[in-house]
Parts: structure tokens; C-alpha cells; sequence
């Protein structure tokens, strides 16, 4: 896959991403390409972090059943950096 990440100051950041699978079923030779481009901020404060990444999935299945399928993407998150002073 492909990403870059944009710092906006020291708290914040931006990335983005494109990640392209493909795959090969062993039975019949089908092939599988998933795109799943997304968007993800990060933003940082202390010992603290809040972490918000959204995207799509787009999935194309050759074959003699072809398939297209598109799903939707959102997760948040939090993390507390814990440390302990060290002598």
C-alpha cells in the first residue's frame, strides 16, 4: 500500500493510505482485488492520544460469478501512554 502523513503542529496528524490486495482462490483460479483507501487523524496531548480513521472497501470478485461489493469504515480510539521514571 501507499500513505503519507502531514504533521500539523506537534499535536496533530493526518494520514492517508491506499491498499491494494489481490488474491487468487486455489480451487478455481477466481481472483479477488480489494482498494481500501482511507483517512486517519491523530491527535496527541500529553499522554494522551485520540485516534479517528475512516474509509471504504471496495471489493471486485472475477469469475463466473463476478461480485462488486463496497463497505464502509469508521473507528475511533484513545490511548494513555503509561511510563515510569527510570533511575
Amino acid at each position: 500500500g501507499f500513505g503519507s502523513r502531514l504533521p500539523f503542529g506537534d499535536a496533530l496528524r493526518v494520514t492517508t493510505r491506499l491498499r491494494v490486495d489481490r488474491r487468487t482462490q486455489a480451487l478455481d483460479a477466481r481472483q479477488q482485488w480489494a482498494y481500501v483507501p482511507s483517512l486517519r487523524l491523530d491527535y496527541r496531548r500529553g499522554a494522551s492520544s485520540f485516534e479517528l480513521e475512516s474509509g471504504v472497501e471496495l471489493l471486485r470478485r472475477n469469475g463466473a460469478l463476478a461480485e462488486h461489493s463496497t463497505r464502509r469504515f469508521i473507528s475511533a480510539g484513545y490511548r494513555l501512554q503509561l511510563e515510569r521514571n527510570r533511575r
